[in-house]
């Protein structure tokens, strides 16, 4: 309940940045019925990919080539649609806390199948005070869902009953269609499946279970297959593109060492050594340790887990532990029983005071990035997608790569995602598009600033931002509005600055989406 409550606290289930808005805004096209959304003059502006150009983050031009279609999986945009459509626009930002919640209760009825109440109660601790799913449960994004959705998956492994596969095989469906790239695991836990009921019955093996597991799995194969072929138009793409950027065996090295050491900052090395305790033979462990079923399937899992993002696409910053949530549960489950010793099933004073000290060290960790202060965060993008539309006529287009989906989405401006633009067509984009009737503005991040510069500064005038400021929004970070149709008139025409303070709606309400048409200028 207090994870739940946390999470819904510090969600407000904003379509910001690529992946919350490509979330979120999928489950609206879900409820409009198609995942495709129509703009075909896109085709015929004059520079190279212009259907890419109008694609804002979290999208990607379609196979016919006449719309764009989410990047996206498509599970987490279903859920939050069923909520939507239950509870309204805030049933959107409840879909993390809820899954939050549920990956909680499911650790610890992992932890009690398998071990003891005590183990289970010190992994779900270990769960809830984690810096990374306490920075997921305020964001509306995959990793929290999908790794409640695992967890469920594992628990109806080991209830080791007909009822329990079928638990676990809707429970991995859920997980496919959510994140597909984690099809190995849902495979690993069939294999397991398998084994543990040849193993009880060497000589009269029934495949019942397997079949009522692989069913659910399957389905969900084929969906994903039909969808991929559907936006993308082959059942092996996916709106990431080409396998071969996704990952590279060069990549391995790098994410050992940054996941490891992202691992023991954000957890204690503690975690790190449960880890390897998950792997370390039973018969070297004392004598109260030996028969744990379901032990090899929380190895497997978390092999499956760190090898679908091992030569995954290298970052920078500690959240993207994130990737790795599905893994949460058997590592942490695996270092409340290491903590338990010698018995494997109660603690001793030290054994419990090492598992309050991580839960606390996770509180420490996450207020001191900050994770308790309800603050600004991403209710910028809301209140600077508001800010453009009200500054700008409905004609607009906007120019901008962060604020690309949320400006559509919160300010009902169509947005020109600059990154895909031609070096060269900066100046005579602008041109073209006022001559057919569109007012275009420059959108600004201030990080974005030089990049913008930097890009277009060799034949474009107009890179050098020497042109009116419509306003200036005073958060963090400072976001510019620039007016390229006019000249910078310094002390003219004063710019107006907003602040961070602005006030904005709980859940604050999609404007009308716009799609990209040549036609004549709307008053304004």
């Amino acid at each position: 309940m207090a994870v739940a409550v946390f999470g819904v606290a510090s969600n407000n289930g904003i379509a910001g940045g690529s992946d919350s808005y490509g979330y979120v805004s999928q489950a609206d096209l879900w409820l409009n019925g198609s995942l495709h959304i129509p703009q075909p003059d896109a085709r015929h502006v004059p520079w190279p990919n212009g259907q890419w150009t109008f694609a804002p983050l979290g999208y990607r031009p379609a196979a016919d080539g006449d719309s764009i279609v989410p990047v996206y999986a498509p599970g987490l945009s279903m859920i939050m649609a069923a909520f939507k459509r239950i509870a309204g626009q805030c049933g959107v930002a409840w879909v993390s806390p809820f899954g939050g919640a549920v990956l909680v209760l499911a650790t610890f009825w992992i932890g009690r199948r398998m071990f003891s109440d005590a183990v289970a109660l010190a992994a779900a601790w270990l769960v809830a005070t984690s810096p990374t799913v306490l920075m997921m449960l305020g964001q509306p994004m995959s990793d929290v869902p999908v790794a409640a959705c695992w967890a469920l998956a594992i628990y109806g492994c080991v209830i080791d009953t007909r009822a329990g596969a079928l638990l676990a095989g809707l429970a991995a469906a859920a997980a496919l269609v959510i994140r597909p790239n984690l099809v190995v695991v849902a495979a690993f836990m069939g294999i397991w499946i398998v084994l543990r009921d040849t193993r009880r019955r060497p000589f009269s093996f029934a495949p019942s279970r397997t079949v009522i597991y692989g069913i659910p799995v399957a389905a969900a194969c084929l969906f994903i297959a039909w969808i991929n072929r559907s936006l993308y138009g082959s059942p092996l793409d996916s709106g990431y593109g080409p396998l071969s950027y996704i990952y590279s065996p060069y990549r391995g090295s790098t994410n050992v060492v940054r996941y490891g050491s992202w691992l023991i900052t954000t957890q204690t090395p503690l975690m790190l050594v449960g880890l390897v305790a998950m792997f370390v033979p039973l018969r070297l462990w004392p004598q109260g340790r030996t028969s744990i079923p379901g032990r090899a399937l929380l190895g497997l899992m978390v092999i499956g887990v760190v090898g679908a993002y091992l030569f995954w696409i290298i970052f920078d910053a500690w959240w993207y532990l994130r990737f790795l949530l599905a893994a949460w549960p058997p590592i942490l489950v695996s270092t409340a029983w290491l903590l338990a010793w010698p018995s494997g099933r109660a603690f001793s004073r030290l054994g419990a005071a090492l598992v309050l000290f991580m839960g606390f060290y996770g509180l420490w960790f996450a207020h001191r990035e900050h994770l308790f202060s309800f603050g600004e965060g991403d209710r910028r993008y809301a209140i600077v997608g508001r800010l453009v539309r009200d500054a700008t006529p409905p004609n607009s287009v906007i120019f901008s790569i962060q604020h690309s989906g949320s400006v559509r989405y919160y300010g009902g401006r169509m947005t020109l995602r600059y990154d895909f633009l031609n070096q060269r067509w900066l100046d005579r984009a602008v041109e073209w598009l006022n001559r057919q009737g569109m007012h275009p503005y420059f959108l600004l991040d201030e990080w974005e600033v030089e990049q913008f510069q930097f890009r277009f500064h060799e034949v474009n005038a107009l890179a050098a931002l020497k042109v009116a400021r419509v306003w200036e929004y005073r958060g963090s970070p400072r976001v510019f509005l620039f007016d390229p149709l006019e000249p910078e008139r310094p002390g003219e025409k004063p710019v107006i600055f907003y602040s961070a303070d602005q006030k904005l709606p709980s859940c604050p309400r999609p404007e009308p989406q716009p799609t990209f048409r040549i036609e004549p200028a709307k008053p304004f």
